[in-house]
């Protein structure tokens, strides 16, 4: 059996060191914000720091984490409070349904479109506020489009998810010990190209519309001269 080289070894524990750690800071963000008020703000600045992991192993994620939390404390309180409340109405269908609530076959059907696109859009949500700067309502919107035409990467992000999530409940020690930190570095590592190139798109449309502004104002400026 071949050996590890003792770098690449090296590597693999550095990896889990720092995952680890992450997902110290995810349960203490949480717990911090009474769980209520520190779940999004937790997942999003996990989120926030695992992208910057993938950029390099020098970071001091104690540190970083803590500084995301701050920054995105309220922001990211606010994205998730909205997303709670449609995730309620849904629920609140879903019961209404259960409870002899009289329904066609066509109103289960708009209701399993809906909890498709909303699913879509959820995990797409809070990796789009780490990654732009942005209104909380252009998050939704961007969201639920890329959610819908980048379906492939959907349906990766939803399956890695849900195996996480049946992970941690078969066995607690997981959720512990990793479940934050890889649900939050998996959620990255598939979005990342995606986003990066969405971030180049805004970034050139940006500059466009910065040289169209200087240039209308050049213009204006030499016919009143």
């Amino acid at each position: 059996m071949k050996k590890l080289p003792l770098e690449k070894l090296n590597m693999i524990f550095v990896w889990i060191n720092k995952l680890f750690i992450l997902n110290v800071c995810w349960i203490a963000g949480m717990l911090g914000g009474l769980i209520a008020f520190g779940i999004f703000p937790a997942f999003t600045a996990a989120l926030s720091v695992s992208k910057e992991l993938l950029n390099s192993r020098e970071v001091k994620v104690g540190k970083k984490f803590i500084q995301f939390y701050r920054r995105d404390f309220v922001q990211a309180n606010m994205l998730g409070f909205l997303w709670l409340g449609g995730a309620v109405l849904i629920l609140v269908n879903y019961v209404a349904l259960n409870n002899g609530f009289s329904a066609n076959a066509l109103t289960i059907f708009f209701y399993i479109v809906i909890l498709v696109v909303y699913s879509s859009l959820t995990v797409h949500l809070f990796a789009l506020y780490s990654s732009f700067q942005t209104s909380l309502l252009t998050y939704f919107k961007n969201a639920l489009i890329i959610g819908i035409t980048k379906m492939h990467i959907t349906v990766s992000l939803i399956a890695v998810h849900f195996a996480l999530v049946y992970g941690a409940l078969t066995l607690p020690a997981f959720f512990l010990f990793f479940y934050g930190s890889l649900s939050s570095l998996a959620t990255v590592f598939i979005t990342k190209n995606l986003y990066q190139r969405l971030e180049e798109k805004s970034v050139r449309e940006q500059e466009f519309t910065n040289y169209s502004i200087i240039k209308e104002r050049t213009e204006y400026g030499e016919k009143t001269t």
